[in-house]
């Protein structure tokens, strides 16, 4: 099994595993997934597809308690810091933002503000 750090293994690379597929696409998790993906609407009429769920693959991190060998540095995930500082991106947290009862207004569920914002900046991993 690939893992990281040789002498001591917390990730390991699980990526498209068969028990992860199986999960994945169990027909339970499915439905559940396709039930939630209904709570999302396009206003704006943009043709998006809220029929097909998508998996994110990731490795599989187990670390010892305590443990101080193998740290991940102060990092910020891919589209955090994006979200805030594309203006397009910020329109979508507007109502909550300028204070007031706006927030009362707030559809997270809203995809129109999201299809015009750059969720990568920076080009990065």
């Amino acid at each position: 099994m690939a893992g990281y750090p040789d002498d001591n293994i917390q990730v390991y690379e699980l990526y498209n595993v068969k028990v992860q597929i199986a999960a994945r696409t169990h027909p339970a998790l499915l439905r559940a997934q396709q039930a939630l993906l209904q709570l999302w609407h396009d206003p704006s009429n943009q043709h998006v597809d809220f029929s097909t769920p998508v998996s994110y693959f990731d490795c599989l991190r187990i670390r010892t308690p305590g443990d101080a060998s193998f740290t991940i540095g102060p990092h910020i995930d891919g589209g955090s810091a994006e979200r805030w500082e594309d203006p397009a991106f910020r329109i979508v947290f507007r109502r909550i933002l300028e204070g007031g009862a706006g927030w009362k207004s707030y559809d997270p569920f809203d995809v129109s503000w999201c299809m015009n914002a750059k969720q990568d900046l920076y080009n990065a991993s």
